[in-house]
């Protein structure tokens, strides 16, 4: 009757950032920064540099995919290395999709931190779904990730990301709201940070 139980206890993420309208996936490789992106449909605006030609009645007048990369490259998600390089996207996929049900269990409640509502998902659950490769020469120490800024340096859009090395997690769910760092460890990814 009065046998041992044990217990466990693992931290919650109370941000709300996996519900994030704007959803990035990072996987730093041996040779590239893999990125899945989810878009939402209400922020395509500032996205607008991914948006296929054949989705818009109109396209005339509009660069050419190559250089919209290239922009976005330079101005949207951007990853610099320690070294300063500017990486360079290219595309692999870019196709609308709904959003993948991130369950929060928090979603909507009153964080106990913060006394701030946790966020939820947007409603409408379309997104523009893409996969961005970004390769590198050699392995940088570290990698700077810059989501979208306006001219005063503010993040456009809300982004709820999470960082891989490899297949090892370096952060849980937060908010890019600004340039963050990864600083890697190529001898042992769980000691990257």
């Amino acid at each position: 009757l009065f046998g041992q139980q044990s217990g466990r206890a693992d931290w919650i993420n109370l941000t709300g950032s996996e519900t994030a309208p704007n959803i990035a996936e990072i996987y730093v490789l041996d040779d590239r920064v893999h990125v899945k992106l989810e878009v939402y449909i209400g922020d395509l605006d500032k996205f607008d540099d991914l948006v296929p030609d054949e989705w818009l009645r109109d396209s005339s007048g509009r660069e050419s995919s190559e250089e919209r990369i290239a922009r976005f490259s330079r101005e949207g998600l951007q990853f610099v290395t320690d070294s300063g390089e500017q990486l360079i996207a290219e595309v692999v996929t870019i196709e609308p999709r709904l959003r993948v049900d991130r369950q929060s269990p928090f979603a909507g409640m009153i964080n106990p931190m913060t006394r701030q509502r946790v966020p939820e998902a947007p409603a409408d659950k379309r997104v523009l779904y893409a996969e961005i490769t970004y390769p590198f020469q050699g392995k940088p120490q570290q990698l700077t990730m810059i989501p979208p800024l306006d001219e005063e340096g503010r993040a456009q859009v809300t982004i709820g990301f999470i960082a891989y090395h490899k297949s090892v997690p370096i952060i849980d769910f937060r908010y890019l709201g600004a340039p963050a760092t990864l600083n890697l460890d190529w001898a042992d990814p769980w000691y990257s940070k």
